[in-house]
């Protein structure tokens, strides 16, 4: 009797159940939205993050800790707002306001010397009592991009190598708001002393219709036709295959032309080698031609979207691999090879913060994953202390042993 009356109640209690622990999240601003949860803000959304363009998004706080956080990143502002899950667990739902943003998405920090890029060097950011590090290397055309940096007065120091001596510029300060005129915001640091700077590759367009030059002091410049329309390059190779081709047959007469008025001393050298001289039983014996194997057909070029390729570059190109490597801000290299590499003071990173057995780097393929050996000083990446466990690298990674810090890049 008792179990009839309770099927009744459950079946009523069953939907309030089942929706007690959902949230709604509320857009007050359009744009493109990415949300997640973790336990702080990183370095990147979290890989778990939900992407959409809608006013709404339901989310199951069931599975989450109550001291985790909902991140939410317009990517049209480039402001990040959160709440603590424990809180929207008691309100159910969430209108994402401006006031609950408390971060920024994309921050660039700018590193120049006499209006060029800087080839090298360590931007340390301090803001609300915590700083961020990153090393710059040539490929980042000298833009340290840093991501969910806290709202406020924001303290910039860059670190340089000039003429063998690390020096500091004089610290910068500025004020990063969520009320700003630029989303991604940039801020540049000049350094009046000489350093290494990044030097522009020289563009090479003529093989690709429609492709122009764009110059950093006057911008983006028109392409011109001569550009636009790859005429000589197609015109030289076929010159160079005629010529090519003219030289093989007019080798290959001389040659013919040589064995028809020697043919005697050429069978009778043929013969003393014991090599079997082919004969042609419809031919007249009279005539003395000797037949000869047909001239190889030269390689043809590839053909690409319009664009002619050289075939023996096109087959080089294919043996092209990845080369992991950790850079740091001197310029000093480690490869990480397919066994992997152990890091140590004794080995390859000679620093007293640095232990015996300090780090390992691990590699499947492109993957390389980092893990800390127990050591004295710890592993960090990203400015994050790791444990023993293996932490795969991103491209542009800060990775930091002891006190020396490394970019990852490959």
């Amino acid at each position: 009797m008792l179990r009839k009356l309770l099927v009744p109640f459950v079946l009523v209690l069953l939907p309030g159940l089942i929706h007690a622990n959902k949230l709604k999240i509320i857009f007050s601003q359009s744009g493109e939205q990415v949300v997640w949860h973790a336990p702080a803000l990183g370095s990147k959304p979290a890989e778990h993050a939900t992407t959409t363009s809608a006013s709404e998004l339901e989310m199951d706080l069931a599975p989450l800790a109550d001291r985790e956080n909902i991140y939410v990143w317009n990517k049209t502002s480039n402001n990040i707002a959160s709440q603590p899950v424990g809180l929207l667990k008691e309100n159910k739902d969430w209108k994402v306001l401006p006031s609950d943003e408390h971060a920024v998405g994309d921050v660039i920090v700018r590193a120049e010397h006499e209006g060029k890029a800087m080839a090298s060097g360590t931007v340390i950011v301090t803001i609300a009592g915590k700083n961020y590090k990153m090393l710059l290397s040539p490929s980042q055309n000298g833009e340290a991009k840093f991501f969910g940096l806290p709202t406020g007065p924001m303290k910039v120091v860059l670190e340089y190598v000039t003429a063998g001596v690390t020096k500091s510029a004089p610290a910068q300060t500025w004020d990063l708001s969520a009320k700003r005129d630029q989303g991604k915001p940039k801020f540049t640091v000049v350094v009046s002393e000489k350093v290494d700077v990044v030097t522009p590759a020289t563009p090479v367009a003529a093989n690709k219709p429609g492709a122009g030059s764009e110059s950093e002091a006057t911008g983006p410049q028109p392409a011109s036709k001569e550009k636009d329309v790859p005429a000589r390059p197609i015109l030289g190779t076929i010159l160079s295959y005629a010529l090519g081709l003219g030289l093989a047959v007019a080798l290959g007469y001389f040659v013919l032309q040589t064995l028809k008025k020697n043919q005697p001393m050429v069978h009778q050298q043929l013969s003393k080698l014991g090599v079997p001289i082919p004969t042609d039983p419809n031919a007249d014996p009279s005539d003395g031609v000797v037949a000869m194997p047909p001239a190889p057909e030269p390689m043809k070029p590839i053909i690409l979207d319009g664009a002619v390729l050289d075939p023996v570059v096109a087959m080089a190109a294919v043996n092209v691999v990845a080369n992991p490597r950790l850079v740091n801000a001197m310029g000093d290299v480690i490869l990480i090879s397919d066994s992997g590499v152990l890091i140590g003071r004794e080995t390859n990173v000679p620093d007293p913060s640095v232990s015996r057995s300090h780090a390992q780097l691990s590699r499947s393929g492109d993957s390389v994953m980092v893990k800390d050996l127990g050591s004295t000083n710890k592993t960090f990446v990203n400015g994050v202390a790791i444990g023993g466990t293996d932490q795969m690298l991103q491209p542009g990674d800060s990775v930091q042993f002891g006190t020396v810090k490394y970019r990852f890049e490959v």
